[in-house]
Parts: structure tokens; sequence; C-alpha cells
């Protein structure tokens, strides 16, 4: 702060002797500059020459084409208020936003003046943050770069990862990387996923989860600079998930012993396979391997791990291994070693029998194959976001093939075949079909739903609730007859960050609830009147189109108190619908970022006023609130023995007060009394 006040000292000595010296017009025709408040580029009877009347003078003049009369005003406005910021109460209690700095930065980037509106727009960054700065500011810098012929090279783009083929379980990469430029970075992207990075910067570390499919990946890693150059990496990973294959292709006992012949393989190479407890041979990273022992008759247990990790286990019955010994012929091997059945329709899924089978001779039985997942019921719930299907599929005649929800595995030879698999799991409802077809075509369908539930306290519903206000609309184009907030409420939704109430405000509510002041008349009084007491904030703003480019800002403001809570501003080209989209998607975006879902603790408490330990570093905002939780302990389900999650105890709601670096103090604004010191905390 002391930094920006000996600079506003200076500017304020320049700025004195340059508006005693005569200004330069702008070249061509001149306007005529009239003193009507009905026009652009003029003022009105209210003018008294007080440093907000010149700033607000300063925007006519700008919305009229006066650039040179704009910028005497600006430099007017800053020798008596040097910083920009938004909602600025003046003295006479008018709120306005206010970019003196930024302004002048603009009209000098217009006259092609770029140093200046390069420091204009740097010194304006420097009091408080606005998207349209930092459009231009890169605009101006880039066009520097480009007439001084300062880009000599593309960004420089280094991984911590190895650009090797990876093997992964899991469900996301996390990627990090640092790009470096020798002049500025405009963007850095991984795979569709932008890096948020404004200001425009020489380097930039980051961090991004990139979520990964089941087989292979190809993630991109692009770093562009101001002029357009640009770099790329590729990460090459293999999302495996699907656990080793043990396929037993004979078994054959007598009163005393059974010998069983098989193949384990795995499409990312095994690592280890062991028998009874005794390892096996494994060496290097083959995909598969041959087995063949002898075993005095008894249960076996045959296990193989591949190299991601994952393990699948093979358990052969002695009662079972006494009942098998016939065996398989060699023809029945080479039958189950054909080719996976296309689905019929990508669209709507239907496995179809192996016809190319129908005419295997009349001997085999016309038994389906049998499916068994070991702990799985055919409808459970679960509040885990993944399970591990522990699969075997047996047939007397033989297995020609296995899907998994369309998704062949990839089978060798086999009449009993075990494998397992991780999933993932979506909120609610997941349904999995696993289905198996003999050599003979016959079919059997298994059909398995878990419907994943969300805690009390994740739950969309327990975050804060938002209303989101009709937007002031500034500009002549079509694209102002959309519903900006309408499509906003949209994209908050999809994130689910915030619970949205019914956007669809009509026009009496919207009027009663017009909050562009930091101090509303009867606001609480107003809102308790007209909207459901839940109701925690709402979002109302302005958009502005002009000359191709838009601006957007929005303003969420606290319910009971009537605060600002957050402004977040987006600025760009417009040209199509789909740019006004992308700006709103951004702005959902900055809102969410704002507001971190994060979880802490209760430190200390007294009566009704209690710290929690989480503060600045973990984005957290006075006025913003928290669930206070107490968590219960899990129980086994009686059917699968899996451990079950209970539900969280909700004790009570917290307003945070003030803000320091790793803590926070907030007020107990709901409460059933029985909150303690550690007790959990979730932002709402």
């Amino acid at each position: 702060m002391a930094k920006l006040f000996l600079q506003a000292v200076c500017r304020t000595l320049i700025l004195l002797v340059i508006v005693s010296l005569p200004q330069a017009g702008c070249t061509g025709k001149k306007k005529q500059h009239i003193l009507d408040a009905n026009v652009p580029g003029t003022t009105g009877k209210e003018f008294t020459g007080t440093w907000w009347n010149y700033y607000e003078r300063a925007l006519t003049s700008i919305d009229g084409g006066f650039y040179h009369e704009a910028v005497k005003d600006l430099q007017q406005a800053v020798q008596g208020n040097d910083f920009d910021q938004w909602q600025f109460e003046t003295p006479d209690k008018k709120i306005i936003d206010y970019f003196p700095h930024r302004e002048m930065g603009i009209i000098y980037y217009q006259k092609k003046e770029y140093n200046k509106a390069i420091s204009e727009l740097e010194y304006s960054l420097e009091s408080t943050g606005s998207d349209k700065a930092y459009f231009y500011l890169n605009q101006a810098r880039a066009k520097k770069i480009v007439r001084d012929g300062l880009d000599h090279s593309p960004p420089e783009l280094s991984l911590e990862s190895s650009t090797a083929r990876e093997l992964t379980s899991s469900f996301s990469k996390r990627v990090k990387g640092v790009a470096k430029d020798d002049t500025y970075l405009a963007s850095i992207q991984v795979d569709d996923q932008q890096i948020p990075m404004v200001p425009a910067r020489k380097s930039h570390v980051f961090t991004i989860d990139i979520p990964l499919q089941q087989g292979e990946n190809n993630i991109r890693v692009l770093a562009t600079d101001l002029t357009g150059k640009l770099s790329e990496k590729y990460l090459e990973i293999y999302g495996d998930r699907q656990g080793p294959l043990i396929e037993i292709i004979e078994t054959t006992s007598n009163r005393e012993e059974v010998a069983v012949r098989g193949i384990t393989s795995d499409a990312g190479g095994l690592v280890s396979l062991k028998i009874n407890g005794r390892k096996w041979p494994v060496t290097g990273a083959a995909e598969g391997y041959n087995f063949k022992f002898t075993q005095p008759l008894d249960t076996i247990t045959i296990t193989a791990k591949d190299r991601t990790g994952n393990v699948t286990q093979a358990t052969l019955w002695e009662q079972d291994l006494a009942d098998d010994s016939s065996g398989v012929d060699e023809q029945l091997a080479d039958a189950s070693s054909s080719s996976p059945i296309p689905t019929d329709s990508p669209e709507n899924p239907e496995i179809s029998s192996p016809t190319s089978l129908s005419n295997q001779p009349e001997q085999f039985e016309n038994d389906p194959p049998y499916i068994y997942l070991e702990g799985i019921v055919s409808e459970s719930e679960t509040f885990d976001d993944s399970i591990v299907f522990k699969v075997s599929v047996a047939d007397n005649d033989g297995i020609h093939s296995i899907f998994v929800n369309t998704e062949p595995i990839l089978l060798r030879n086999g009449k009993k075949v075990f494998f397992s698999l991780l999933e993932k799991l979506a909120e609610g409802r997941n349904e999995f079909h696993f289905i198996a077809f003999d050599l003979q075509g016959n079919k059997t369908d298994k059909k398995i739903v878990i419907t994943r539930k969300i805690t009390n306290i994740q739950q969309t519903a327990s975050r804060m609730r938002i209303a989101i206000l009709p937007f002031v609309r500034q500009g002549n184009s079509e694209l102002l007859q959309q519903n900006i907030a309408e499509q906003l409420a949209d994209y908050q939704i999809k994130q689910a960050r915030f619970q949205i109430t019914d956007h669809r405000v009509n026009e009496a509510l919207a009027g009663k609830l017009t909050i562009h002041t930091l101090h509303p008349p009867s606001f609480e009084q107003t809102a308790g009147d007209n909207l459901d007491p839940a109701v925690d904030g709402v979002l109302d703003g302005t958009i502005k189109l002009s000359s191709g480019y838009g601006e957007i800002v929005a303003r969420l403001i606290d319910v009971r108190t009537a605060k600002v809570m957050a402004i977040n501003d987006v600025f760009g080209k417009i040209s199509a619908p789909h740019d006004l989209d992308s700006l709103l998607q951004n702005l959902a975006d900055k809102f969410r970022r704002d507001f971190p879902v994060k979880k802490g603790m209760i430190t200390a408490i007294n009566e009704k006023e209690v710290t929690i330990n989480l503060g600045e570093t973990d984005s957290i905002k006075p006025y913003s609130r928290f669930i206070v939780y107490r968590e219960s302990p899990p129980f086994l389900h009686p059917v699968t023995r899996a451990i079950i999650e209970s539900e969280p105890e909700i004790l009570g709601i917290l307003q945070v007060t003030t803000v320091q670096e790793n803590s926070a103090r907030a007020n107990i604004i709901k409460s059933d009394h029985r909150i303690q010191k550690y007790d959990k905390v979730i932002a709402r």
C-alpha cells in the first residue's frame, strides 16, 4: 500500500504539469463537445467540479468518441482519487465502479501509444483486478512486442511427468509443469481445460487434474505467447483399471490330485503370479503367462497382480475340481479365442448372439454361462465414489466372449474366467451389464444397479442458495435479447457449486431488490418479505455491448447484511452467441473459484462466536457460511460386508465475520446448542 501511495503522489505531481499544458486533439474531423445531459460525450446540470463528476463526464465522453476531452477529465479525477476500485462510496454517498487509469490506458491503446497504455493499465491492476484491464494490457503488450521485435522464441514448456508412456489405475492424472517465455505467456491449455492466468506473465507454474478413460489417453499440453508462438508436449497414459485375466483352460483330477492348465494375462503387463501363496516365476513385463501344475486335490487359489496394482484372485474349489475330469479339447480352445462380438448399434447397444458359432456340434449342452460377482447384490447403495467388481464366469463347454457395458473383455482361452474391474460411480443410479456368451451362442445377461448416495452435507441442496436477478443491459444488439440471468443460472447449475433458486424472477420482485448500492433501503426487510428465508444471496449485474466487445459485471450480495461478498467481471470480443456463452461460462467459473467447498474444524468457541482453521489462503471470504457437523462411525453392510459411511449429524450454521491468513471468526446464526470445539465445518 505504501508503494501505491508513493506512486500516487508522483503521478499527481506529473498530472498537474500535464493538465496545464495544451492537449493535442485526435486526428481527423473533430466532433462537437456540447453540454447536454442527454447526449453522449456531454455533461448535465449537476456537474459541480468534484473528482467523481470529472470521472462520470469522462465516461460519457468516451461513449461519444471524445477521447481528448475524456483524458483531460480523467486526469482531473485522479487528482482527487488515484486508485481504481470496485464499489467506491463517494463523499455524497454515491456508489460507483471507479477505473480512471484503466480507461486512460484503453484510450492510449486506441491511439497506439502502447507505452502509456501499458503504464496506465498496470497501475490500474495494482489497485484492483478487472478483466477489461487484463484484456487491454495483453493487447497493448502484444502490439508493443510486435512493433519493437521483442519476441525471439516460442515458450519453454517443462512437465514434471515424464513424456514416456505411463500406466495408471487412477481416474485422473495430475499434470504439473512450468511454462516460460522471453516476452509474455498468453495461455496454457491442458487437453480442453484452460489454466486460469491473468494477466499474461513471463512464467507460470500450473497444476491441473485431467480425467482419464480406460485404455489409451493422449494429453496435450499447449503454451502460447502473446504473439501466437506456441509449444506443445504430449503425455501418453494408459488407464488400466482391469485386473489380470485368469483363464482356466483344463482341469483333470483323480482321487488324490488335480492338474490345472491355464493362462494369466494383462494388457499392461504382469508383475506377480502366486498359486496357493507360492510365487510363480514371472520375468519382464510380458502380457501373458501360461501355467500348468499338479496339486493335491484341494481348494486352489491363483492370485495375479499387474503393473498398476490391480489384483485378480481365482478360487477353484475342491468339489468343482473333483467333478471336472473331462477337460477341454484343442478345438474348443481355438474356437474360444475368436474375435469379440461387435455391438449392433452404438446408440442403443444390444449385444447379439455369436451367429458364427451356430453350427457347433450338437453334443454341446444348452446351459448358458454362469456369472458370479463376489460380494455384490443386484441392487445396492453406497457412499463410495468407486467400486471394484470381482468377476468369475464359467461354462462347461467354454466361454466365447464377455462384455461389461458393451466393452469387450479380451479373452484367449478358457471355460472359467476370472477378472477384477475398478469402476467410477456417478452420483445417483449406476447400471452395469455383465454379458457372457458360450461357444453355442447361449447368453447370460446380469444387471447390477448401484446407487451412489451423497452425504447430506455434500449435496448441492446444502450449498449456498442464490437467486439471480435480471441483468441491466446497455447497448444495442440482438444478443441483448437473450435472457442473460437464465443462461448464467444454467452454467451455475451445471457446476453444482451453488443451489440456484428459480431464476425466472418476476419483474415486481426484481424491482424491489435492485442492488446497486452498498446501503439499499430496507434491504433486509424487503428480502425477508419477498424471498424464501433460505436464500443466502442474490446475484445481479450489468452487461454492456459496444463496438463488437462485451463486458459483464456481476455482484454476489449477502441477503442478511446487504454486503457485497464478491465482484467478478468478464470482457472480450463478441460477434456471435457462442462468444457470449463463453463469457458467461467464464463468469460462472470465477464465482465457483471464489467460494471453494472447503472443509475444516472449529478450533475455539466462545458463546455465539467460533474460530475455524480456514482463512485467506483457503479463499474464505467475509459473510460466507459454513455448516457445522459431527461424523458418526461407519457400519458394515449386512450382505456385502462393505464398510458404509454414515450420514453426518448437522449441528448448526456459521457466518464468517473476519478472515485472517489461516483462520476465520464466525458467528453462530443457527444451532441446536451442542456445537463444540473440534466439530467439523464445510462451506455452504
